[in-house]
């Protein structure tokens, strides 16, 4: 919080609670300007977000009318509404301008990664007169009321889903040295980088809600079921599945995903059940500068690992039911291949078909994104023409090249 050149109230603070986001630590700076600022004064605030100052602007009636229903830090933003609401004195909400400013307030906030954890901050308590609560009936629609219903229902915690979210959060943490929230990784599962049919495996797999594994073991006569057929009775769970059972052609996928992304010339970490579900946080940098962030293999690093984890998931489950489990049956090293390779290619074209926007219109993919997550790793790119998005001629990754000759 930065009053002024000088000024003896400038103070920094460490964030405190679970959501360490730049939202909540404006809402926090707010909230310990307000208590120690008198009522009767003249309070001009001044964010650094824009999206701050519409919550407490421009988006404060719609909010207050919902009942803060799906916004995030509601409780916090509920008691700086009701203490503003309480003051006297004026109070102006604007964002920094002066490029100054910005710099003095950027420099206060570095100087928190000295400071204690432990450091308390002051606590404020809401105004009760002034708490608009409940949602506004004439501005209500069916889902709001349904979402207010289900705020109000606190759904018991799933050991499996907190421990797989635990597993997620460890394996990110040490591909990109950031720890994400629980809330991170479950927006990052409803990305638009994956269709509603891997989003859905991805989401079953996190809750462990497939009938594998242990699903069977408490179940009398089939406990069988729960038991990998291909690989000396072990546990059949969806992590022995996707990165190690002999059944599933898990080894030769990922083996073609490291050879595919190896053209993009990052660095490659064989995929862990955790790396596969949060496969959405990648974050990959370029090598000069650090602070940018390469959109592209991102995108391309989402893609390749769910699309491979559901190609190991379909295959396993045609061999466990269609083919009754046979060892005879098991996927070929040349069957699996061909498949990954067809997959792959079919939503490299869908993806260019996606980029019209005189079809799709909003919903049509950004071609910039597209070419940035592909360029690198397709065939004969260097030939191909510059609007190879848009023109007829196919388009292929770049492995899979069928060897000349009659043996091919």
């Amino acid at each position: 919080m930065w009053y002024g050149e000088d000024d003896l109230r400038n103070i920094t603070r460490r964030t405190k609670g679970n959501s360490q986001t730049k939202e909540a630590g404006e809402y926090q700076a707010i909230l310990e300007t307000l208590s120690q600022t008198p009522d009767q004064a003249r309070l001009h605030l001044n964010v650094t977000l824009a999206h701050v100052k519409d919550m407490l602007t421009s988006h404060l009636p719609r909010n207050e009318d919902n009942d803060w229903i799906d916004i995030p830090n509601d409780k916090i933003l509920r008691t700086i509404v009701a203490t503003l609401h309480a003051r006297k004195g004026r109070t102006v909400i604007g964002k920094i301008q002066d490029q100054v400013v910005r710099l003095k307030t950027r420099d206060l906030a570095k100087a928190s990664l000295a400071l204690d954890d432990q450091e308390e901050w002051p606590h404020l308590e809401p105004p009760e007169a002034f708490l608009v609560t409940g949602v506004r009936l004439s501005q209500a629609t069916q889902s709001t009321l349904y979402k207010g219903i289900l705020r109000r229902k606190t759904p018991p915690e799933r050991a499996a889903s907190t421990l797989n979210l635990g597993i997620t959060r460890a394996c990110v943490e040490e591909l990109t040295e950031n720890s994400p929230t629980n809330q991170k990784i479950w927006i990052s599962l409803k990305s638009k980088n994956f269709p509603p049919k891997i989003r859905a495996f991805l989401w079953k797999a996190m809750h462990s809600a497939y009938k594998v594994g242990k699903y069977w073991l408490h179940i009398p006569s089939f406990e069988q079921r729960g038991l990998c057929h291909a690989c000396e009775n072990v546990e059949e769970s969806m992590e022995h599945i996707l990165t190690e059972c002999k059944a599933s052609g898990q080894e030769v996928i990922w083996n073609l995903a490291k050879e595919l992304w190896a053209l993009r010339g990052l660095p490659w970490v064989k995929p862990r059940f955790g790396t596969i579900l949060g496969c959405g946080l990648g974050d990959f940098r370029d090598e000069h500068d650090k602070n940018v962030q390469l959109a592209g293999a991102n995108r391309l690093y989402a893609i390749l690992l769910s699309e491979s984890a559901h190609q190991i998931w379909r295959t396993r489950c045609k061999w466990r039911i269609s083919d009754e489990a046979s060892m005879e049956k098991i996927p070929t090293e040349q069957e699996v291949r061909a498949s990954w390779i067809r997959n792959l290619n079919r939503r490299l074209q869908l993806e260019r078909l996606m980029t019209d926007k005189l079809r799709y219109g909003q919903k049509a993919l950004k071609a910039r994104l597209v070419e940035k997550t592909w360029w690198g790793v397709l065939r004969d790119q260097e030939s191909l023409p510059d609007n190879w998005l848009r023109k007829g001629t196919e388009v292929l990754v770049g492995i899979g090249e069928r060897p000349p000759g009659r043996n091919r």
